[in-house]
């Protein structure tokens, strides 16, 4: 229920309004969900021993960004007409 009232409100709003927002939200669960957050960076640190904290922690928030950004664009797919797909595309 909840799944399907996100996906109607996100089906009525732009497409660059729902990507920007979703990149906001997606930095902002990462900032609240600490065992998450947590978790992606032991992740990241195994598959990149090479780089230091720093420029994990870089990644990290470019990662939760971007997953943020498609699940925001993902909600107005979800509604597009093929017109509109193809405008964007």
């Amino acid at each position: 229920m909840v799944l399907r009232t996100l996906l109607g409100i996100g089906g009525r709003l732009p497409l660059p309004m729902l990507s920007a927002g979703g990149g906001v939200l997606g930095r902002l669960f990462l900032t609240v969900a600490a065992r998450d957050r947590s978790r992606a960076a032991d992740s990241l640190a195994a598959a990149f021993p090479d780089l230091n904290e720093a420029a994990r922690a870089e990644l990290l928030q470019a990662f939760a960004r971007h997953l943020g950004r498609i699940l925001g664009e993902v909600t107005w797919l979800w509604r597009a007409s093929p017109a509109s797909v193809r405008e964007v595309c």
